[in-house]
């Protein structure tokens, strides 16, 4: 493993990173499914759009030494009533993987849905995306299942 590096979260730059988010998106989406089917990039640019012109805290860069090395995407209405803080979207760079930025990310949404007083934070997971065991290792737990886009995913949950 290598040395762990300084996160650093600035906004995402919605006028200009369309292509870096959806291709983050992509690669993503084709680690938790094999393939490409069902992914619809406008929709993902969409929604991540929304949310960012509803909180500016919900759509994060994550920058490690001064250059680009990952995405946060906060749902910051879903669950707020029960609680709840929701993780749309989290995404490291594959050559920056395994330097704790995947945790950073974790811990980043953990802060801010602290700050607003929300008790657990919830995000979705496809069953064979090789990320699940990395949400096992911070703590989140299986709370149940949702319909996605292409099978059912399930609602991982970790105390806040």
């Amino acid at each position: 493993m290598e040395t762990e590096i300084i996160p650093d979260f600035v906004p995402f730059d919605t006028l200009a990173g369309r292509a870096r988010y959806i291709a983050c998106y992509e690669d993503a989406w084709r680690a938790a499914h094999g393939s490409l089917r069902g992914f619809q990039p406008d929709s993902c640019w969409r929604a991540a759009l929304l949310r960012a012109s509803e909180d500016p805290e919900a759509l994060s860069e994550l920058r490690a030494d001064g250059r680009f090395a990952g995405v946060l995407a906060l749902d910051c209405r879903r669950g707020a009533f029960r609680g709840v803080g929701w993780i749309a979207f989290c995404y490291v760079v594959p050559e920056l993987r395994g330097r704790g930025l995947g945790r950073a990310l974790i811990l980043r949404a953990g802060e801010v849905f602290r700050e607003r007083g929300r008790r657990r934070l919830r995000l979705t997971v496809a069953p064979g995306n090789p990320a699940l065991g990395f949400y096992e290792r911070l703590g989140f737990v299986r709370v149940g299942s949702e319909a996605g886009a292409l099978e059912d995913l399930y609602v991982m949950e970790q105390k806040l």
